[in-house]
């Protein structure tokens, strides 16, 4: 699964905030329109339709010349391409508005996306860096949404390098400053109930991970029910309830194939061939992997019987 979301977390699409510049209301209150429905769009799993939103945004500001906005509007893009494997498309503009911008929120934006950008091409020094940034643009900006985004993606680097304890620290503080009801935290509460599984508290981290489903299933974002799904499949399987671990392995399954995530239908046929068979059925286990290996390893022909006789489990980092 992709750190972000990692994670990969929700698309950080900026949706507040007044432009400073002094163009009519009418203008203005299409522009705010266009930030809602674009993260409106990305949340329902649209992305055609929220990039589309996003090119009229910068159009928009292009023809007012407002380069706040611009910027902005350019973030907001980049943050739904970055979600989508698609992060050197964009990383170029974000690292001129880095360079170029006294906004702090958009500073802010585009260092935390360039973060997640070099997360995605496991460039961990560069995803640390810009990590660190977003959280000093993220305190100077005062934004608590900011805050939380930031040690959100401090938690996803902590888990690439298996430190789950300090993980779970981060995941933490990135909960206490979280809005109530939206799909970054139920991101954030997946992202700390598998940490939490991970270092055995099993109590713990089922919790966190059914709150974050219900929190999905209650805004109706069923695109995102893909990591809560993963993460309950793998706390399922460490505890020797195989049923269970099947079904959510199932459910995630069409919802990373629906959404093109490369590493989520990776993990789901890691932890489906795993379910299956642990429950004895061998054939069906057999042809997840053969799956596995014929779209993502093509030149490995030893993968589908090595798995049969490996616990698949170690073989998996959600967060990774």
């Amino acid at each position: 699964m992709n750190r972000e979301i990692t994670i990969q977390h929700a698309a950080a699409v900026e949706a507040g905030g007044a432009t400073a510049s002094e163009v009519d209301t009418e203008s203005t209150a299409y522009f705010a329109t266009l930030r809602d429905n674009i993260r409106a769009a990305n949340e329902r799993g649209q992305i055609d339709e929220a990039i589309e939103l996003c090119d009229q945004a910068i159009c928009w500001a292009e023809a007012r010349g407002i380069s706040a906005d611009l910027d902005l509007a350019y973030c907001n893009r980049a943050s739904i391409l970055v979600n989508v494997g698609r992060g050197l498309e964009v990383a170029s503009s974000l690292r001129r508005i880095l360079l170029s911008s006294v906004d702090a929120r958009n500073c802010f934006l585009a260092s935390y996306n360039l973060s997640r950008f070099h997360d995605s091409e496991r460039e961990a020094k560069r995803a640390l860096f810009y990590a660190r940034q977003s959280l000093e643009y993220a305190k100077r900006s005062e934004n608590q949404e900011f805050l939380a985004g930031s040690y959100n993606q401090v938690g996803v680097l902590q888990v690439a390098e298996s430190y789950f304890a300090e993980a779970c620290e981060s995941y933490e503080s990135a909960l206490e400053l979280a809005a109530e009801d939206n799909v970054t935290r139920a991101t954030m509460l997946a992202n700390l109930g598998y940490c939490r599984v991970v270092v055995g508290d099993h109590r713990e981290g089922f919790r966190r991970l059914f709150a974050s489903l219900r929190l999905v299933r209650l805004r109706g974002l069923w695109s995102w029910a893909m990591l809560p799904h993963l993460a309950l499949s793998y706390a399922y399987l460490e505890i020797g309830k195989l049923r269970p671990a099947h079904r959510h392995a199932a459910s995630a399954l069409p919802l990373a194939e629906k959404a093109g995530h490369r590493e989520s239908i990776m993990n789901s046929l890691y932890l489906l061939g795993e379910a299956t068979k642990l429950l004895g059925d061998e054939l069906a286990a057999y042809e997840h992997y053969q799956r596995l290996q014929r779209d993502f390893y093509p030149d490995k022909a030893f993968i589908p019987d090595f798995l049969m006789v490996t616990d698949c489990r170690k073989l998996v980092n959600l967060m990774a």
